[in-house]
């Protein structure tokens, strides 16, 4: 077996201390959207417009179920990952495989809207 470099020795080093320290945290999904009433119309539309990654079960009863049974993120099956993770958008609720996919879906919620949609629709 050959000698280990000094950076190979250091590299090594690093990542099982980064490793250890950091084995078996989760991180929260953030929150894109306030989850508090908007003060005005100005700001009611910006909550309206902006996704909501981790919305309250009364939010979720509140709004429009999209209805669809198919990730549109990963194109899974919801269930096939644990429960499906909603997320609102424009008053809409879309299911999500997992917390993963949360941050893709605002980084274009209205393509990913309209995929949930598309897929409800072809069912029909």
């Amino acid at each position: 077996m050959k000698k280990m470099t000094s950076l190979a020795k250091a590299l090594t080093l690093a990542l099982l201390t980064f490793a250890l320290t950091f084995a078996g945290e989760k991180s929260p999904a953030p929150v894109l959207a306030p989850l508090a009433e908007p003060s005005s119309k100005a700001t009611a539309k910006v909550v309206a417009d902006s996704v909501i990654q981790s919305p309250s079960k009364a939010q979720v009863a509140a709004a429009k179920a999209v209805g669809n049974t198919l990730c549109p993120i990963s194109g899974g099956k919801l269930g096939s990952m644990g429960m499906a993770v909603p997320v609102l958008y424009k008053g809409q609720v879309v299911r999500l495989c997992c917390a993963g996919c949360a941050g893709e879906f605002a980084a274009n919620p209205e393509k990913f809207l309209k995929m949930a949609q598309d897929e409800v629709a072809a069912k029909k």
